[in-house]
């Protein structure tokens, strides 16, 4: 993207950036940047407020500040985290001995260490709104905990959106803090003006030189949709370009929720675009929309995105016949036998996966252009090759029936997110009881009717032999690989190649026989039906009042309210008329109460009541502020 649209981006060599509108932090990305310097989780509680602190301090929000936390996700986000926690818990085995801080494990919805976070950051957020009391601009905070449903970015886009809609007039500035690529698609995919997204690089000197101020990259997402537009025939507003280049990311690049097309990079996708765009003799120039966007009403909120299944057909032919895979001479290479007849022969099950990457493919564009998960039911999906996907995209489209029966099997039917504590136990592998509340932790015993998933890794014992059997045989391939100059550690390793040749036919020939195909270790699931009736049946009274917390889904917490839009200046006004000046905002030491002028006299006048000038929340977590100074929590 920064080689493709240098003018997007802009390099900040000063600690801020300055005020914004509304700034939007996707927490998790923080806690990841910290958590290798924290000895435990207070000091990892710390250390992100103080993060969070320093992005709000480079962008002062005047109307809105969200913070954003990851929340039970997709069946195919599971999958996901499944796979990094295995690996991550494979990692810590290796290294037992060595000091321990932070266990990543604990980083997970559902576990007790994140709704203790999310509790912080509320009472982060409540101190804030205090300081901030009698000032000129007071943004309103939203807390979007662990226990909401959604991933971190995606409800920031879904509080942009919502910003967008309520305020008058709507050109707001919005900042998403973040270095994550999805979230610059998530920018441009939004389709709002005045939208950046500011990711910072640190900057470190010499050792015993002092550390340089934080420098933020910021992409602006109106930039890049400009620049497309000037580079490619217009087709209406520039928001269908940069969606369209959304799209064609995904295809090329995959995320979390999908992997990418086989066989496609993301410079040949993008040349095939333009040239698609530029002008073929199946489409004038101009006429390509590879996305549209069906609306809630005429004008209104995008509900859902629909893939141009003509138009992407088009864009897997150029890739395929090399229009857009050219040699440094600009000769185009070799062209492959055409797509159309290699379509026709497409197995059955190569077309099933196909069409469920078309339908995965639709799920996250309606994610970006919404900021809602349109069903937490879509699972993991393999990448299809380009004759089969050419096949179902040419192909009359399936009727709803038949897609949802395509997008969702039998035992993954989820009709509403998971709740918290069904989630932490879905993604943590079988080292992670630690993290998974007492009353629980039996269901994650080899005996349970779940066991399998920490196990075996499937419900098919001979899968799970046949994986089991072939593991250390592939540790080992991959520890004698660099010494094969010796005879004696080359017959060893032909050997042991052999073998797994032999136990990888064994299991082809099982998959075929039993699965049609399908390879299930690491890629099934119980129904969330079973595992929420098994939590039930735990025994509950063994969990605390925290860990009950776990057994819901919450709502954002919106704290505060955020200053009126600003109305038209009158020519004059009078000097009594005018906002008093900002003041300065000091901290009791014996209650820590923020106080200015006027606010403290409500302060004082509710002590006389009886009532707190503190959050209970905050009551019942003080360490949440340890460490962060007057500065860090005061209003810029």
């Amino acid at each position: 993207m920064r080689r493709r649209f240098p003018e997007a981006f802009e390099p900040i060599l000063t600690a801020e950036i300055g005020e914004v509108d509304c700034a939007y932090v996707d927490v998790n990305e923080l806690i990841h940047h910290v958590v290798r310097r924290a000895t435990d989780n207070d000091e990892l509680v710390r250390l992100t407020l103080r993060r969070v602190s320093e992005l709000l301090r480079a962008t002062p929000p005047r109307r809105l500040a969200v913070l954003a936390i990851d929340g039970p996700g997709p069946l195919a986000k599971v999958f996901t985290q499944r796979q990094r926690r295995r690996k991550t818990a494979a990692k810590a085995e290796r290294k037992q001995g060595a000091p321990q801080g932070v266990d990543t494990l604990s980083l997970s919805p559902g576990t007790p260490f994140m709704l203790e976070l999310s509790d912080a950051l509320e009472s982060f957020a409540r101190r804030r709104v205090a300081f901030a009391g009698g000032l000129e601009q007071q943004p309103a905070y939203i807390v979007s905990g662990a226990h909401v449903a959604g991933e971190g970015e995606v409800k920031c886009v879904e509080h942009l959106l919502d910003a967008t809609e309520e305020c008058t007039p709507a050109e707001l500035t919005h900042v998403l803090h973040g270095s994550d690529s999805d979230l610059l698609l998530l920018a441009l995919a939004a389709g709002v003006s005045r939208v950046s997204v500011a990711a910072p690089v640190r900057l470190t000197g010499a050792p015993g030189v002092k550390r340089a101020a934080p420098r933020y990259d910021v992409f602006s997402a109106d930039a890049c949709s400009a620049a497309l537009h000037a580079l490619l025939p217009p087709n209406g507003p520039s928001g269908r370009r940069a969606l369209d280049l959304v799209c064609v990311a995904i295809l090329a690049s995959g995320n979390d929720y999908m992997p990418a097309l086989q066989s496609a990079t993301l410079d040949s996708a993008f040349r095939a675009y333009c040239d698609l765009a530029r002008g073929t003799d199946a489409a004038p120039a101009g006429n390509v929309h590879l996305v549209r966007i069906e609306r809630e009403r005429e004008g209104g909120r995008a509900a859902r995105a629909r893939v141009d299944r003509a138009a992407l057909c088009a864009l897997l032919l150029a890739l395929h016949e090399g229009r857009a895979l050219r040699a440094p001479t600009g000769t185009p290479t070799a062209t492959a036998p055409p797509l159309e007849q290699q379509a026709v022969l497409a197995p059955a099950a190569e077309l099933h996966a196909a069409e469920a990457y078309v339908r995965a493919l639709e799920w996250v564009l309606s994610q970006y252009v919404t900021g809602r998960c349109p069903d937490f039911g879509l699972t993991a999906v393999s990448s299809p090759a380009l004759p089969a996907l050419y096949a179902v995209l040419s192909a009359p489209p399936p009727s709803d029936e038949a897609a949802r029966a395509v997008a969702a099997p039998p035992r993954a039917a989820l009709p509403r997110p998971p709740i918290p504590a069904v989630y932490n136990l879905l993604v943590q592998p079988s080292a992670g009881q630690a993290v998974v509340p007492h009353p629980l932790r039996s269901l994650m015993a080899a005996d349970s009717p779940i066991g399998w998933l920490y196990t075996q890794g499937c419900t098919c014992a001979e899968c799970a032999r046949l994986h089991t059997a072939m593991i250390p045989l592939m540790r080992a391939v991959q520890e004698i690989a660099p010494l094969r100059d010796d005879p004696a550690v080359l017959a060893r390793f032909d050997g042991l190649q052999a073998e797994l040749r032999e136990l990888g036919k064994e299991e082809r020939l099982h998959l075929d026989a039993e699965h049609d195909g399908f390879r299930l270790m690491h890629a099934e699931l119980p129904s969330i039906a079973q595992v929420e009736a098994l939590v039930a049946q735990a025994g509950l009274n063994g969990l605390s009042a925290q860990e009950r917390r776990t057994l819901a889904l919450a709502e954002p917490v919106r704290i505060g309210r955020a200053t009126p839009a600003p109305a038209a200046e009158p020519a004059a006004r009078p000097a009594a008329a005018r906002q008093p000046a900002r003041q300065p905002v000091s901290v009791s030491a014996r209650t820590g109460a923020a106080s200015t002028g006027s606010s403290a006299l409500g302060a004082r006048k509710g002590r006389r009541e009886g009532t707190s000038s503190l959050p209970a929340m905050y009551q019942r977590h003080p360490t949440d502020l340890a460490g962060v100074t007057e500065t860090d929590v005061s209003t810029p």
